[in-house]
């Protein structure tokens, strides 16, 4: 059957599922749904004996816990499924979102804060984000938004998922946070932003995007991985910037036993949080208005087809009661200027906000 009927058959069947495309031209959408509401709140250190789409929010940085998926319903690649049998579950009463955006004001005196606090502080950096709220839109269709999405990023990772009182969550990422098949695993760093009609990389976004390098690389020799290649940076196009990336690629038999743990220490990395990490979170559950949720947390396949993928939750964006809520956000260092960090926020914002204008 058509994917966009399934996904709207398990919208209206009140379902926790995700839909999703993974990277690449001739990526097909794939499903994954559970036939009742209750979904395992696992401990992402046990994750490898988990099976199922897995989500983790932000908070997961400290609680190490993530939400699976099961596989109840899996629509895949290879064309042959047959209809699923979809029961309708009962309302769980979808959380009232929050519309507490950031003005620019106040995001340029944080910002300003912040270049003040790292200069004088052990931090390195802190990610900083606003949320942008758009009130309800007539006629606005989560199915189509995903689809224009999965037809306009096909380098990014393009999903939207359901869980019980989560509302309903759409993105298009372009960063990896763990990749594995039966004989490599694959991480990136993946930070420093440009516009795309000016791509001259400047000290800040080196030096911001070096941050990350090292800390994979230290994560990785603190779990004895040290038969791994590095790629990079090299820039790449992410709808309306570019960023710099490097790839970290290893063998699978290095990691055996130990991808929860690894996660556990990767996520989140300082492209997303901070460093060092710790102080890093608690400054922005200090700093910003909003909550991040499923914002800046990690989604994907685990343990799907023999591969697993997960990709950290950016460029995405929640809906519900109050409208839609876009999350965008950047990375402050000493060398951070509060107006070029506001633009570069406005700038990741329309990679969604440009779809959303056109439907």
């Amino acid at each position: 059957m058509p994917r966009t009927n399934l996904i709207n058959q398990l919208l209206g069947a009140n379902l926790p599922f995700a839909a999703f495309r993974l990277p690449g031209k001739k990526q097909e959408i794939q499903v994954v749904a559970q036939n009742d509401h209750h979904v395992d709140l696992i401990d992402i250190e046990e994750i490898d004996k988990q099976k199922g789409f897995i989500i983790a929010p932000f908070d997961s940085t400290v609680t190490g816990k993530a939400w699976c998926i099961r596989p109840d319903i899996y629509v895949h690649n290879d064309g042959s499924a047959k209809q699923p049998n979809i029961k309708s579950q009962e309302g769980t009463g979808d959380i009232k979102m929050s519309n507490l955006e950031t003005s620019k004001e106040e995001y340029l005196s944080r910002v300003e804060y912040l270049v003040e606090h790292l200069s004088s502080s052990t931090l390195k950096k802190v990610v900083f984000s606003r949320m942008i709220n758009i009130p309800p839109l007539p006629g606005f269709d989560p199915v189509e938004f995903f689809t224009a999405l999965e037809n306009k990023y096909t380098d990014a990772f393009i999903f939207l998922f359901k869980l019980p009182d989560s509302g309903i969550w759409v993105g298009a990422t372009p960063e990896t946070l763990f990749h594995s098949t039966e004989d490599t695993v694959t991480t990136v760093a993946l930070a420093g932003t440009r516009p795309t009609d000016d791509i001259t990389w400047t000290d800040k976004e080196i030096n911001e995007q070096q941050i990350v390098r090292d800390f994979i690389r230290n994560i990785l020799g603190d779990n004895n991985i040290d038969s791994f290649i590095e790629r990079g940076p090299v820039t790449i196009i992410a709808g309306t910037v570019v960023h710099l990336k490097t790839i970290f690629q290893m063998p699978a038999e290095q990691v055996k036993g130990k991808a929860g743990k690894l996660l556990r220490e990767l996520h989140p990395t300082p492209a997303i949080c901070g460093l060092p990490k710790i102080q890093a979170y608690d400054l922005i559950k200090k700093l910003e208005k909003h909550e991040r949720r499923f914002y800046a947390g990690f989604s994907g396949p685990w343990n799907l087809g023999d591969k697993s993928h997960l990709f950290v939750n950016l460029r995405c964006a929640e809906m519900g009661d109050s409208g839609i809520n876009v999350y965008v956000g950047g990375g402050i260092t000493v060398d951070s200027n509060p107006e070029a960090e506001w633009e570069e926020t406005v700038r990741k914002s329309q990679t969604l906000l440009h779809v959303v204008e056109k439907l």
